[in-house]
């Protein structure tokens, strides 16, 4: 019997008008590849009958076993996002995870809109991205959660909310790998991840405008040095976000241990404020480091589409500069903000932790339990 025709049979056996609609637009299906899992060789063949009778249980894989006809049902380790190491685990329970490391950081432009949680980390997660800095939060208070899609979200926000405020977005993959977090400001967060070979220590910011004050400019540089300062000297440092600077593309020599020829267009006097932040704090701004169209350059457009700058950088210690293989900007990613996300592609190895079952407790102050081990939170004042 042809499929068509037991489609017909089944439309014409159907006892109410939504299975009738469901066999009729069944009838066209064919096996079918998703996007998502077309690049990984990982195929799903749908049956019309088995959707609408519920029947279909397993996903599949093209091709035949010798011997057997249609399609072989995936192997327990297959469709997996990450690489499990070869050999046993060490006895304290850590399992490597072998994989490229992308870090991000975009001005979300307010996080009080009703649902812009899980679109955010929708565009993640299309995107993805493992750790994602956000700048103009907008939240008040500092802490951190977990979302309903079991990702990690630290925040540090001022007294009251509508203004400023930062934020850490951590994959639910590493999320239990956080050691501390840092929350100096709603200008300034930390976040500290147990990796391997070093761990790695984030710093998220949202500089100020240069309609501001110098004083305030100069205060922000100052706290900014002071939590480098406090980031052990083996970890691995990154300090990105939205800087509200211009450095522009490196035509001399004068700093070419900071910026180079993937910049875009001119620099200005808050661009110098950086650069000299960079020099004496022997960081690297990754995102200038990458030749690529002007397109995968801009992180900001302005209100009326005519001016286009590149304000939001990622940069990283020089001695681990080489560890960055990519930093671009993704104009795609859409969150409702005039900034453009950026990721940047770190080959690392990470340590992931084994659940134990404790259900993580939030506490603002004290020793934090995630996914039962300790994770240290303190607030600078």
């Amino acid at each position: 019997m042809g499929l068509a025709t037991e489609i017909g049979r089944r439309i014409a056996n159907a006892t109410t008008t939504d299975q009738r609609i469901g066999w009729s637009m069944a009838v066209n299906t064919r096996w079918t590849a998703t996007a998502r899992w077309k690049g990984r060789g990982i195929y799903h063949l749908i049956f019309p009958m088995s959707i609408m009778d519920g029947s279909i249980q397993n996903s599949y894989r093209l091709g035949r076993r010798p011997g057997q006809k249609g399609p072989r049902h995936l192997l327990s380790n297959q469709g997996r996002d990450e690489k499990l190491a070869t050999g046993r685990g060490n006895s304290n329970g850590k399992v490597q995870i072998r994989k490229t490391l992308r870090i991000g950081t975009w001005n979300v432009r307010s996080m009080l809109q009703l649902g812009k949680v899980q679109v955010l980390g929708e565009e993640l997660e299309r995107n993805k991205v493992d750790i994602c800095g956000l700048a103009e939060v907008r939240w008040e208070g500092q802490g951190h959660f977990t979302t309903s899609d079991g990702h990690t979200i630290v925040y540090s926000g001022g007294e009251h909310r509508g203004q400023r405020g930062v934020a850490i977005w951590i994959s639910r993959k590493i999320g239990g790998n956080i050691e501390e977090y840092r929350t100096v400001n709603d200008r300034i967060l930390m976040v500290r991840v147990n990796a391997k070979p070093r761990n790695i220590s984030i710093i998220q910011v949202y500089a100020p405008t240069t309609t501001n004050l110098e004083e305030d400019i100069d205060r922000f540089y100052g706290e900014v040095e002071k939590i480098i300062r406090k980031v052990p000297r083996r970890d691995i440092l990154i300090v990105m976000g939205d800087f509200n600077a211009k450095v522009g593309k490196q035509t001399t020599d004068e700093y070419a241990t900071v910026v180079g020829k993937g910049g875009l267009g001119t620099g200005n006097e808050a661009g110098e404020r950086l650069v000299e932040f960079c020099l004496d704090n022997e960081l690297r701004l990754c995102n200038t480091w990458f030749e690529h169209h002007p397109r995968r350059l801009y992180t900001w457009t302005s209100p009326d589409g005519k001016t286009r700058n590149q304000i939001d950088y990622i940069a990283i210690a020089q001695k681990w500069a080489d560890s960055i293989r990519n930093c671009r900007a993704y104009p795609g990613a859409d969150c409702d903000s005039d900034h453009n996300l950026i990721i940047a592609k770190l080959k690392i190895k990470l340590i992931k932790k084994e659940e134990r079952g404790t259900d993580k407790k939030v506490e603002y102050r004290g020793s934090v339990w995630a996914k039962g081990r300790g994770v240290k939170c303190e607030s600078q004042k």
